[in-house]
């Protein structure tokens, strides 16, 4: 998925498989999805509900083939934000800058 400049408000965490569990062989599978910015640097995920201290989570299995690049992540809440969780999973994340 490619997002055109800009910012776009996050009011839950983007986890790229919440639906996969892999423990769970009924779930759907893993997608390896890859979600980029059209122009590094000029798209900016944000959170907007202040409630989470994630905007990105990889967590489900998603492999090397799954990422996310050239976004600028910045928190609203009152938490501090830690931008990307990844565990359990081997996605790729590159920054803007």
């Amino acid at each position: 998925m490619v997002v055109a400049p800009g910012e776009c408000l996050i009011r839950a965490p983007l986890d790229f498989n919440r639906l996969h569990h892999p423990s769970d062989p009924s779930s759907p599978p893993v997608k390896n999805i890859q979600v980029i910015a059209e122009k590094d640097g000029e798209t900016t995920l944000r959170n907007d509900a202040g409630l989470y201290t994630q905007l990105v989570i990889f967590q489900h299995g998603e492999s090397k083939e799954s990422w996310l690049r050239g976004f600028l992540l910045q928190g609203a809440g009152i938490h501090t934000i830690r931008g990307i969780y990844v565990t359990g999973s081997s996605a790729r994340a590159s920054s803007a800058a």
